[in-house]
């Protein structure tokens, strides 16, 4: 119950803190309309599908393959941003990065 929360807090606060940097970056609601759109779209189409693939396995290696790679992209927007990349383009590839991840690893809530 705990770890749910801490993922559903560290979840909700990062798509509000991109929420309200694309705000500032670009200055339109579409921008940040975009933003949900790109979270909602892979965990919409993916999850389904494997959730079903998921039960197939042992839960504990998934967990490992999903806590790596979600890594990347949580880690890749500091550095995008800290070498001068584009904010908006920053912001919408790690959420939907974090998306892809956070709907292959749907099975943690199962």
């Amino acid at each position: 119950m705990s770890a749910a929360f801490a993922t559903a807090l560290g979840t909700n606060g990062r798509l509000i803190v991109g929420a309200l940097l694309m705000i500032r970056e670009q200055r339109t609601l579409m921008a940040v309309g975009r933003l949900f759109i790109a979270v909602a779209g892979p965990q919409a189409l993916l999850s389904p599908f494997v959730g079903r693939l998921a039960d197939r396995f042992d839960r504990r290696p998934l967990w490992i393959g999903c806590d790596a790679p979600s890594a990347l992209p949580a880690l890749g927007l500091p550095l995008w941003l800290a070498c001068g990349g584009a904010p908006g383009a920053g912001i919408y590839g790690a959420n939907l990065g974090l998306a892809v991840v956070s709907a292959l690893c749907s099975l943690r809530a199962s």
